[in-house]
């Protein structure tokens, strides 16, 4: 359940992953590549806004990078 912090929606990287079908691993290596824009809030756990969780769906090579390094 995301979390509301001066009034935008925020997700923890257990529910971007969810959210993305996507593991917890590539979750948190696309936060930390910068793929997935994220704050560190609350002690040391990522948070990802609304905005930029809309950000990477429309990126088109959000999900495709992986396979071309691959």
């Amino acid at each position: 359940m995301p979390v509301e912090i001066a009034g935008i929606k925020m997700y923890s990287a257990p529910e971007v992953a969810k959210a993305l079908d996507l593991s917890l691993y590539s979750t948190r290596k696309y936060i930390r590549e910068g793929r997935i824009k994220a704050k560190k809030l609350r002690g040391n756990r990522y948070y990802v806004s609304e905005e930029h969780l809309r950000e990477f769906l429309i990126t088109p090579d959000s999900f495709t990078r992986d396979k071309e390094e691959g």
